[in-house]
């Protein structure tokens, strides 16, 4: 009956559900090497996806590991992100991944933009300002999926962001508190986090990334492809 009047809490729950065998020992975190599986099991064809990325930091893993998904198992994404700052955040639309877009800012990639939209690989929404693009995320553009970036996390899921918090809380609570999905990546491994500036406790995380290889934390790792073979 509950499930009934609350059909996203269910859902919610089957895509977790999907996750357990990506997740060390059942629980939140997931080994980097398989972030793109992670996805393929959390994200559904049609989500709205927000992902983290500003003049500060960007979620550059996860955009990474999105932009290596199967066409066939996700698709038709709706992007709601900040700025277009990296070329896997145009990939997704390049692949088929991703179809309709709401953002703030193309920086670097305005070019590419244009030549996308120009040859219909996808639609723009709206072009906001940061402050309506993340007022809009708690009213009408609420993300079934956020992708934030942290610099520390414990093993219990909470997040440490670093000096900078811009707009972590926003697009984190937006999507937990009305039955989303949240996903983090983070660069280095703490005991505990809790009762410092964390704008993302273990209760808001769905699932973690820690530890991300990378030879340099302002570089882009790369996920391995849907499918190839992990160590």
């Amino acid at each position: 009956m509950l499930e009934q009047q609350n059909p996203r809490s269910a859902n919610r729950r089957e895509r977790l559900a999907r996750t357990v065998s990506l997740c060390t020992d059942g629980g939140k975190i997931c080994p980097s090497g398989r972030a793109t599986e992670l996805l393929e099991a959390l994200i559904e064809p049609g989500d709205r996806v927000a992902i983290e990325g500003d003049n500060q930091k960007q979620a550059d893993f996860l955009a990474t590991a999105l932009a290596n998904v199967d066409p066939a198992r996700v698709h038709d994404l709706h992007m709601v992100q900040s700025v277009l700052a990296l070329p896997d955040h145009l990939a997704v639309f390049e692949r088929g991944i991703a179809s309709r877009l709401d953002f703030a800012f193309a920086g670097p990639q305005s070019r590419k933009l244009a030549e996308l939209v120009g040859a219909g690989a996808l639609k723009i929404g709206a072009i906001h300002t940061y402050l309506e693009l993340y007022a809009r995320m708690l009213v009408d553009l609420t993300p079934r999926v956020a992708l934030i970036v942290a610099d520390k996390a414990d093993r219990h899921g909470n997040l440490y962001t670093g000096p900078n918090t811009e707009d972590t809380p926003t697009i984190a609570e937006a999507a937990a508190f009305r039955g989303g999905i949240v996903v983090a990546q983070a660069i280095r491994s703490s005991t505990c986090c809790r009762g410092s500036t964390s704008p993302a406790t273990g209760s808001t995380l769905s699932c973690l990334l820690q530890n991300p290889t990378r030879s340099n934390p302002c570089s882009p790792a790369t996920p391995p492809r849907s499918g190839s073979k992990t160590s």
